[in-house]
């Protein structure tokens, strides 16, 4: 919002309280306008939320939009990426300067309508205001990491986003670095003493011991962790 502010192009409060907090969500004059919208494109409850939106200029004549373009609403609601087809504004075509303003009205239009897809409205958002580098999160090398640590930390936790197994970055960085790298997954009473006996092999020989599906021992990682600083 100060960025937008230092621009001249402020958010209105109203419509960014009903991103933040919901409000104007429902409100008194919604009930009057439910009858406007076209018979099944929306669930009852998308019907309150795009009334709720009527609130704001901007969506003043969403329900003869969407009835004027009710195949494009309609794949809109159906599509597993909305944010990647959502029909315009004819005012939109008149603000090619202000790529903001759009974002902004999608991003609306993504929480009354599609919740599922606000995040990457939301991004979209963020990236027109703050530029497309600013979410950019280059991925940490490994190697690096493990180059430039304190010569006393002897452990590292790595984690990953669901359906992605980091384990094969450790495993292929073992190979180039021509170290041996026991492999064991946690969860079982063997799990666990195989573990112990690989770590403190590990310790003398200077080898790596790769601990996967730790989120199942916090307890017994806190032992370790202990046995780690008296290996020091």
């Amino acid at each position: 919002q100060m960025r937008l502010l230092s621009q001249g192009k402020a958010l209105d409060d109203a419509e960014l309280d009903s991103i933040l907090r919901g409000v104007g969500r429902g409100s008194s004059s919604a009930g009057a306008r439910v009858a406007t919208f076209p018979q099944g494109l929306l669930s009852e409850r998308q019907v309150s939320r795009a009334a709720s939106l009527m609130d704001f200029p901007t969506f003043k004549d969403l329900p003869a939009r969407m009835t004027a373009e009710f195949d494009l609403w309609k794949t809109f609601m159906a599509s597993a990426l909305a944010d990647q087809c959502i029909p315009q504004s004819p005012d939109s075509g008149n603000a090619k300067d202000d790529d903001v303003a759009v974002a902004w009205q999608n991003l609306l239009l993504l929480d009354a309508l599609r919740p599922d897809r606000v995040v990457a409205g939301a991004k979209a958002f963020v990236s027109q205001v703050l530029g497309s580098h600013f979410l950019d999160v280059a991925d940490p090398e490994l190697a690096a990491v493990l180059d430039h640590a304190p010569k006393w930390q002897h452990s590292f936790v790595l984690t990953s986003t669901a359906g992605f197994d980091t384990s094969g970055r450790v495993e292929a960085l073992s190979q180039t670095r021509g170290v041996t790298c026991s492999v064991i997954a946690l969860g079982s009473p063997e799990g666990y003493e195989a573990a112990e006996k690989a770590i403190s092999l590990a310790s003398t020989k200077g080898t790596w011991v790769l601990l996967k599906n730790v989120h199942l021992a916090v307890d017994w990682l806190q032992q370790v962790d202990k046995k780690l600083h008296r290996m020091q």
